[in-house]
């Protein structure tokens, strides 16, 4: 809401600070590049040890993609013609209708994907391929 309510008009106000935020999005994801290349194979240890639901939607809240794609889309699709608070609450509904359901495909298709990694060579060939689509997103952010 807080995207919606002002903070993307401040950023296309101040174009130093879209310039900022591209380059810590840009570092981020190619910090997250070279973590999954690294990734070794998951242990049943490490399965247990991730976080729980309420940490990871606390998460969000600190979240850099999260932040990135609501201040897109509230660029892009906010309705100029209503209300600030209306538009905003219409945003968010739209978003989560959106998201919730984009999520659960992405999380169904990362099971059914981990059916098929069992070997070392092929995690590592599917993490390789996963850090090259995210520096192709650093292209994107700059192009």
């Amino acid at each position: 809401l807080g995207a919606a309510a002002g903070l993307g008009a401040l950023i296309a106000a101040v174009p130093a600070l879209g310039i900022g935020l591209k380059v810590v999005g840009s570092v981020y994801l190619l910090y997250l590049a070279w973590q999954v290349v690294g990734i070794a194979d998951v242990e049943e240890a490490d399965i247990a040890s991730a976080p729980g639901f309420g940490q990871s939607v606390a998460f969000q809240f600190v979240n850099p993609k999260a932040w990135f794609f609501v201040l897109s889309a509230v660029a892009a699709f906010r309705p100029l013609r209503m209300d600030l608070i209306v538009g905003a609450l219409l945003m968010a509904v739209v978003v989560m209708v959106i998201v919730i359901p984009s999520a659960g495909l992405w999380a169904i298709g990362g099971d059914a994907l981990s059916r098929f990694i069992r070997s070392p060579r092929a995690h590592r060939a599917v993490n390789l391929a996963l850090a090259i689509v995210l520096v192709a997103m650093v292209v994107l952010i700059w192009v």
